[in-house]
This record gives structure tokens, sequence and C-alpha cells, in this order.
């Protein structure tokens, strides 16, 4: 369910997407979306590859500083109609947009990140690209109140 999508190269195929989820992110999207280009370009210069940002609505500019951030790999943004609640209706929206251009990887890392490096780009994306790898997700240490959601609904499920 698109209401709207930007796509200023007009990319029309890809091998490898990284998906950045967003809602009011004007004030940190930008970092993650250089991270995730410098990442692509330097592991997988190679492959084509495409930023991709699923917003929703977010009407604090979110899209104007992923869209004005500069890569040296072509970003798209998509954003469902306004008050279309919830993360999943992104998820979904960037799988949709994936499929039609033929992504074979995905790799989603949120737009607040601020400990994320080019390596995380290159460390998810190689186990599904070269080693036939279905499903990865990280493993790491935090507080044990952070990522309710996460630890205890999510991970049990997978």
């Amino acid at each position: 369910m698109f209401e709207r999508e930007v796509n200023e190269q007009g990319i029309t195929e890809a091998e490898i997407a990284v998906v950045i989820p967003s809602y009011k992110e004007a004030d940190s999207i930008a970092y993650p979306t250089q991270i995730a280009s410098e990442g692509l370009t330097k592991y997988f210069p190679d492959r084509k590859s495409v930023i991709i940002n699923v917003d929703n609505a977010s009407p604090d500019g979110t899209e104007d500083v992923f869209l004005g951030t500069e890569t040296r790999v072509p970003k798209i943004f998509i954003t469902p109609p306004e008050n279309t609640p919830g993360k999943g209706w992104n998820f979904c929206n960037a799988f949709r947009k994936g499929y039609s251009l033929g992504v074979q990887a995905f790799v989603c890392v949120d737009a607040d990140l601020l400990s994320i490096t080019p390596e995380w780009i290159k460390y998810m994306g190689s186990p599904i690209l070269d080693e036939g790898i279905d499903y990865l997700t990280p493993l790491y240490s935090r507080h044990k109140y952070d990522g309710t959601i996460t630890n205890n609904i999510c991970y049990p499920l997978i």
C-alpha cells in the first residue's frame, strides 16, 4: 500500500537492499543512510544495490533528509497513506518493492542507529548472498530491559 514513492535514479533492479524503516527520524536518518552506502560500496561493489527508506508519513522532514543525504548508492523513499500506523506496513512496503526489483538479500537497520558500521552490512548481507543462508539475525549484548518486544515476543516465535 504505497501512497507515494520517490525513485529519483529510476532503479528497476537490485540484488541487495538496505531497508531503513522510519517515523519522525529527520534528526537521525542521515547517519545510518551514509553508513549503509559505505558498506554496500565497500563490500558489495559488483552487486546492484539500493537503500530503501520506508516511512510512515513523518511530518518532520524525514523524507527530505533521507533523499538529501549524499550516498554513492541509489535511494528509494516510500510512504503509505497518512495515518497508516505501524512498522509492519513499512516492512511490507519494503519487501513488496524489493520483490519487484528482484532483491535477493534485505538488510534491515533502524533509522536512529548510532553504533552501525559498514561491516554490519557485510556481516548481514554476505551470508545470504554468498552462503545461501535464508534468514540471519544479529546477536548482541544489551541491558535486560532493552528490546523487550524483540527478546520476549519475536525471538521466542522465531
